[in-house]
């Protein structure tokens, strides 16, 4: 079973083997192959080749708001459908690669929420720094159990004892006269600072612009914390 969309962004298609009952909104048209001519999973493989997008060139209505796709259009598409036994072979072929480039990208997403839930850690709650100020003398424990003995003996001599030492307080300190609303120097020294150190660790380079506001922001927050002690 494949959804089309054919209002906004027509010949955009996807995937709905769930066996899940629902409605088709208007502007949604449902294609479905009962195997008697094509097979239900190469026509997975006929919506993304380039002659159903020259079908979709041919048949679209550009609006002054958006490109639209009759759904009586859809019937007259033009496609060269193969014998049952060449899509089988098709079928073999591609199906162990969407299934590598689906396994990655959900390697991906884990990787991702584990970079992210590090970076919380490390540069937000300041956990190994914390840990360490509640007693923790493990290097495991002091890096949160995330990652093996040998690993995070290497890491945890990195993060300060206490909350007031490291790199990015001492520059903080360097600048505690600064009017963090209005001098923007300080704010970029420090973001070419926090860049690097997530560059280091390997920090995702895409999602480096949100970490560096959110360190800033927490870095402002322990110089605030700290000039009070």
């Amino acid at each position: 079973m494949r959804q089309l969309i054919s209002n906004g962004n027509p010949g955009v298609t996807a995937i709905d083997d769930t066996g899940t009952g629902f409605a088709l909104g208007q502007n949604l048209v449902l294609l479905r192959a009962d195997g008697s001519r094509v097979l239900p999973e190469f026509l997975r493989w006929l919506v993304h080749t380039p002659e159903w997008w020259e079908q979709i060139e041919k048949y679209r209505n550009d609006g002054a708001v958006f490109s639209s796709l009759k759904c009586r259009d859809v019937p007259k598409f033009e496609l060269t459908i193969p014998p049952i036994a060449e899509q089988e072979t098709i079928n073999s072929i591609l199906r162990p690669i969407s299934d590598k480039i689906e396994l990655n990208r959900r390697m991906n997403e884990t990787l991702e929420e584990m970079a992210r839930a590090l970076f919380w850690d490390w540069f937000v709650d300041f956990g190994p720094t914390r840990r360490q100020m509640e007693g923790a003398t493990d290097p495991t424990v002091i890096m949160g159990h995330a990652f093996p003995p040998q690993k995070a003996a290497t890491l945890a001599p990195l993060f300060p004892a206490k909350l007031g030492d490291g790199v990015l307080v001492e520059q903080l300190q360097q600048n505690v006269t600064v009017d963090w609303h209005r001098k923007e120097s300080a704010r970029a020294k420090l973001r070419v600072l926090v860049r690097r150190i997530l560059k280091k660790y390997g920090y995702p380079p895409d999602l480096a612009p949100i970490a560096i506001n959110t360190v800033l922001s927490q870095a402002e927050t322990l110089l605030h914390w700290n000039e009070a002690q």
